[in-house]
C-alpha cells in the first residue's frame, strides 16, 4: 500500500471521497489507521503534503 498511496491516491481521491468515505472509513479507520499512522506520517508528510496542498 505504501507505493501506491503517494501516486494512486492523490488522483483517486478527488472523485472516490464523497461515495468511499461514508462507506469503507468507518470500518477501516479504527484497526488500520492508528498502526499504520505513526510509523508513515513521518515520513509521508514532509514529503508529500507541500505538493498536495
Amino acid at each position: 500500500l505504501s507505493i501506491y498511496l503517494p501516486t494512486y491516491l492523490p488522483a483517486y481521491l478527488p472523485t472516490c471521497l464523497p461515495t468511499c468515505l461514508p462507506t469503507y472509513l468507518p470500518s477501516y479507520l479504527p484497526t488500520y489507521l492508528p498502526t499504520y499512522l505513526p510509523t508513515h506520517l513521518p515520513t509521508y508528510l514532509p514529503t508529500y503534503l507541500p505538493t498536495y496542498l
